[in-house]
């Protein structure tokens, strides 16, 4: 039986591999007709990648790039980066103290978070480039899993401000929805906005996408219909030392909205 069968496969396999080649060669032949017919012409020494050109340059091309003279003297000027280092370790701080001010505050101990949430300790990173400036984002309390999410996020976003911001997504915006708008009389007079758009992971305030949270209407529509709800508030750098009261003061709301 073995036999039999690579018998059929030493036939048949070398015919199949001819023909095999034989399309692959006349495929080939056709685009590459085509290539040289089309491509001088629509993408002369370009990469064309996403839809985006990219310039290639020759070996003996002469590129020139020049530096003005204010980037010259942030060449040589190293105390602007030894002071930026400085400031992102002392906000990196800042975030740490704030959180053990949320594990200490009574209305976080009582309070009753989806199963898997941490709640112990915090988790702080830091970035260089959200929309090009550095930034520090804190996420605690927290829960991300990929149907669910119950966050509490604090964020430094260099040269712009603090925000405070409450992300729900899948069950915990499902239980928690109702019980939000609800409870929306409790923040009408205050600084809080809602995110109206769809990208659940903008966190530019300035967005005209950031509503004042006041329409129930509207934000039930924009849970429904983008599966998340954001709510948030803004802090002025220059109000950097009020972070932690102004910071539990909004999570203690947030905690109370969703009760």
């Amino acid at each position: 039986m073995i036999k039999r069968v690579m018998k059929k496969v030493s036939i048949k396999g070398p015919i199949k591999l001819v023909s095999t080649n034989r399309s692959i060669f006349f495929t080939f032949l056709f685009y590459a007709i085509i290539f040289k017919a089309v491509l001088p012409l629509s993408c002369p020494r370009v990469n064309c990648r996403r839809g985006r050109l990219t310039a290639f340059t020759s070996m003996d091309s002469k590129v020139k790039i020049a530096f003005s003279q204010q980037e010259l003297a942030r060449i040589y000027d190293s105390s602007f980066l030894l002071s930026r280092n400085l400031i992102m370790e002392k906000m990196y701080a800042l975030f740490y103290h704030f959180s053990q001010t949320i594990t200490a505050s009574p209305a976080h101990q009582s309070y009753r978070f989806p199963e898997a949430t941490n709640i112990l300790s915090p988790k702080i990173s830091r970035g260089e480039n959200y929309n090009g400036l550095p930034y520090i984002m804190m996420d605690f309390p927290a829960l991300f899993s990929k149907e669910n999410i119950f966050a509490f996020r604090t964020l430094f976003w260099w040269s712009n401000f603090f925000s405070f911001t409450l992300h729900l997504k899948g069950t915990p915006l499902a239980e928690k929805l109702d019980t939000i708008i609800r409870n929306m009389d409790l923040t009408r007079d205050g600084p809080i906005v809602y995110y109206s758009g769809a990208d659940a992971w903008n966190h530019n305030l300035m967005d005209k996408n950031y509503l004042p949270f006041s329409d129930p209407a509207a934000v039930r529509r924009q849970a429904t219909a983008y599966g998340f709800l954001k709510l948030s508030r803004k802090l002025e750098l220059a109000r950097y030392a009020e972070l932690e009261q102004v910071g539990l003061i909004t999570y203690e709301l947030f905690l109370t909205l969703t009760r």
